[in-house]
């Protein structure tokens, strides 16, 4: 009953998929969204910004313990996300070229101010090896 509602989602639907053991898939999700907060998130502190540092050791004698199954599961379901927000982003890039010929052609209207800001999760390696940030 500890964990999160997105939490416990991902471990409903990968926890049958495999047969990593449970703290493996959980520890993957939480480090690899810990990695995608990053810097994003920080307490002010009168020493300067505080932020959480997430550390974990995915240890176990063998492969056969599926270290890289879990991990690479946590960096599907982060990359399936970002995939959405690529093809939203793209939809919204449309629109907007869409709107700005419109108004070039018909000078009507309010000029379209800026293009949207693409959503970045900025991942781009989360392997047994370790993160690495674009």
């Amino acid at each position: 009953d500890t964990l999160t509602p997105a939490l416990k989602t991902f471990y409903k639907n990968v926890s049958s998929a495999t047969d990593s053991p449970d703290i493996f898939l959980i520890i993957s999700y939480i480090i690899c969204w810990a990695g995608i907060i990053a810097k994003k998130v920080f307490l002010n502190t009168p020493r300067g910004k505080l932020r959480p540092n997430v550390w974990a050791v995915l240890y176990a004698g063998s492969s056969v313990s599926r270290k890289s199954t879990a991990i690479s599961i946590a960096e599907k379901a982060v990359k399936k996300i970002q995939s959405r927000l690529n093809k939203e982003h793209e939809e919204a890039m449309n629109k907007f070229h869409q709107q700005l010929e419109n108004w070039k052609a018909d000078k009507d209207g309010t000029k379209p101010v800026a293009p949207p800001f693409p959503l970045l999760m900025m991942m781009a390696d989360f392997s047994d090896a370790g993160f690495t940030f674009q």
